[in-house]
Order: C-alpha cells, then sequence, then structure tokens
C-alpha cells in the first residue's frame, strides 16, 4: 500500500519548518510565502539532514524554439524549421525569458550587437558547420547576461577591432547624455592626442633634464591601451579590462616595470595623462603639471 505524502501547513509570513518539526518524505507548505519545504537526507555525507526549499536558488522557464537556417525569411514566425528566421538577431528579437533560438547549419553574417534578453540561450545543431561571421567588427558580436547561454556554434570572420569580442556581457543601459557613456566616448576620440601629449611631455625637459629617451610608439601605444580598458569599464561596469591592462605593467618579479623601464617614470606619465583626459571630458584648458 502507497505511503502518503504527509503536508504540514503555515500561513506565518517567513516561518521555515525546523529539522525536528519534518520527518522525511513529509512536506511543508508555507501559504503566505507561497513555498514549499522538505526535508533533506545526505545519509551522513556532507550537510546530513537539513530543510530545503524546493525549486530555491534557481529558476525554470518553459519557453519555446525560435528556428534559423539559412534559407530561412526574417519576415517569418521562426517558430518551426519550415518558417525559420534567416538571422540570428532576428530570432533573437523574438525571443523571451526561457526562450531557446536554434541555428542550423549554414553561414550568418550577423548585424552585431546581438542582445540576448536574460535567459535566453542559442544553440547550434553542428558546432562546425553552424558558422557565425560579424558585420561589423568593431563591435562585440554577442552581449549576454543572467542566464544567458551561447553553445555549439563556430565564429568566423575578422579580425575584431577596438577591443571587441564575440561575447561580451551586456553594457549598462544609458543614453547619450549619461556622462559614463560621453567620457569614454571622448576618451575614445582623443587616444592619439592623449597618448601624444602625455609621452611628449616625459621626454621633454619640462620632466627631467637632460632629457631621457624611452621608446616612444610603444609608450603611447601602452597609454592607448589603459584607456581602451578604462572605457570598456566604465560603460559596462565592473573593472576587469581596467585589472588586465593594469597587471601587464608588472614583471614576473612583481616589479612595476613596463612602460620605459622604472617604475617611477611609468607612474608619471599615467599621471600626466589623467590630467589631459580630463580636460578633454570638461573641455576646459589644460596647462600641465
Amino acid at each position: 500500500m502507497a505511503t502518503p505524502i504527509r503536508i504540514k501547513r503555515s500561513a506565518v509570513a517567513g516561518k521555515k519548518p525546523t529539522d525536528g518539526q519534518l520527518q522525511l518524505g513529509e512536506l511543508a507548505v508555507n501559504f503566505y510565502d507561497g513555498k514549499i519545504f522538505l526535508k533533506q537526507d545526505t545519509g551522513g555525507v556532507g550537510v546530513g539532514t537539513r530543510i530545503v526549499e524546493v525549486g530555491a536558488g534557481s529558476t525554470t522557464f518553459a519557453g519555446k524554439t525560435l528556428f534559423v537556417t539559412e534559407n530561412g525569411n526574417d519576415d517569418n514566425t521562426g517558430l518551426d524549421d519550415n518558417n525559420a528566421k534567416a538571422t540570428i538577431k532576428a530570432a533573437v528579437a523574438l525571443a523571451s525569458p526561457g526562450d531557446t533560438v536554434k541555428v542550423f547549419p549554414g553561414t550568418y553574417t550577423e548585424n552585431n550587437p546581438i542582445n540576448l534578453p536574460d535567459n535566453v540561450s542559442v544553440e547550434g545543431t553542428e558546432l562546425r558547420r553552424c558558422l557565425v561571421a560579424p558585420q561589423n567588427t568593431n563591435t562585440d558580436l554577442f552581449y549576454v547576461s543572467q542566464g544567458c547561454h551561447v553553445t555549439d556554434l563556430s565564429f568566423v570572420g575578422g579580425p575584431m577591432t577596438n577591443g571587441a569580442a564575440v561575447i561580451a556581457l551586456r553594457p549598462l543601459v544609458g543614453v547619450s547624455s549619461d556622462r559614463f557613456f560621453d567620457a569614454a566616448r571622448i576618451i575614445r576620440a582623443n587616444l592619439d592626442f592623449i597618448a601624444k601629449e602625455a609621452v611628449g611631455y616625459i621626454t621633454s625637459t619640462d620632466y627631467k633634464n637632460p632629457a631621457i629617451t624611452i621608446d616612444s610608439i610603444n609608450c603611447a601605444d601602452d597609454v592607448k591601451d589603459i584607456y581602451k580598458a578604462v572605457c570598456h569599464d566604465i560603460t559596462r561596469g565592473g573593472n576587469s579590462k581596467s585589472i588586465g591592462a593594469g597587471k601587464s605593467y608588472f614583471d614576473i618579479n612583481g616589479n612595476l616595470d613596463h612602460i620605459v623601464g622604472f617604475g617611477a617614470t611609468t607612474i608619471d606619465v599615467l599621471n600626466y595623462s589623467i590630467g589631459i583626459a580630463r580636460s578633454c571630458i570638461n573641455n576646459i584648458t589644460w596647462n600641465g603639471g
């Protein structure tokens, strides 16, 4: 004879059963919070026994599948392989959380970036035959965020420029008046000027007399690399690119030694460039120093 499942009930907000209040096989339902609890038994391994909330820590969406084929049409519904979309971007535009975009073999040149909604998957049906190329090589191909999944696609074309990536975190939502986006845009537009002026100062007698000799081209490139990383981070959130750029300024022994061979000059050229960058952003005269 089957053993019925016993259910304990509560209508008190925030109330959770204790280990002693539930037996194995029993459920506890909190009607106020809309939560269900059960007793977990790991047979003495790890946590042993504990009360766990059913479904806690995971969110499952029952979504639809959208299809993309090489001979599809972006005017199609995309809801089956006979009415498939022609581009991944068109299919993603119809996707909601929990949906999957299924890509059939073919070569897809996409008008990137493709911005995936949260909890949306893009899946190729054959890894080596589902080829995706960016139409705009200076822009990230896919923007992803919470719960996104991209798999079984091969990426061709390029090379990517301007620090663009195949897959990147979705940028912060901003408008043209957003100060972070404006600052990044102005810095990028003036990168050559910022680097040239900073290196010019370091190699002049205003810095040291007699003037020092450095590899001016590599020095300017290094300054630009740092500002590209900063621009990336302030418009996307986080600091991963800036940290990566910073690490490149340390040798194998952990000594600051990258631009010109000694730490003080490295710091000085960067500090000087900051003043120039600020003057560009704020549209004010830079008087040096």
